[in-house]
């Protein structure tokens, strides 16, 4: 196979992912927002998605083929079954986390990769957002999101439609759930996780 290098991006990739050590058959995916297309980088050279390794198309296909959310919304795209795939990839593996998704011949658990904040992949049956152990539900995602963007207490219960009491008690609980005490270190572990777009 041939090194693909038509985007700074691939270079970019290349460089970064190469330094880490990882076995010659592990493979890190990573997404192109603009097109939702997919690349995947092999022992530091980035390959186009069509030449991915047969079993690994595979056992992505099977995963995709158990979800039965991710398979309902890809298929009203309008697109051949390899094009659901890659798509199915590019929402569940689109980010570059310098970790390997193809690990030791089978996927890792997603990644908390989202296209947008209101990313289709959240129904998705086989993706879980999380930090640690903890899984994040959609209401904490978007109150993790709206801190992003430094929304006032008053304005995040007003977005998500509660009281701003009804919100310090959720916020209590999500701060718990994570091991943090405010919105500051809230912030801090959720972009260490990828969390935050």
């Amino acid at each position: 196979m041939q090194n693909k290098f038509n985007k700074n991006n691939d270079f970019k990739a290349n460089f970064i992912f190469g330094i880490h050590q990882i076995s010659k058959d592990d493979i890190e995916f990573y997404g192109i927002n603009e097109s939702k297309t997919v690349r995947f980088i092999k022992n530091g050279h980035c390959y186009p998605f069509n030449e991915l390794p047969k079993k690994v198309f595979i056992a992505l296909s099977y995963q995709y083929q158990k979800d039965p959310i991710a398979k309902r919304f890809l298929t009203a795209e309008d697109c051949n079954f390899v094009r659901q795939v890659e798509l199915y990839t590019y929402y569940c593996y689109g980010s570059l986390d310098h970790q390997a998704d193809w690990k030791d011949g089978r996927l890792t658990e997603p990644e908390n990769f989202r296209h947008s904040a209101d990313c289709p992949s959240l129904n998705f049956t086989t993706k879980k957002i999380n930090i640690g152990d903890a899984i994040i539900s959609r209401r904490e995602l978007q109150i993790i999101d709206m801190i992003a963007l430094d929304y006032k207490d008053e304005a995040i219960a007003s977005e998500i439609g509660v009281a701003e009491s009804t919100l310090n008690g959720i916020k209590r609980k999500l701060f718990k759930k994570i091991g943090v005490q405010t919105k500051v270190a809230a912030l801090k572990v959720s972009m260490q996780h990828g969390i935050v777009i």
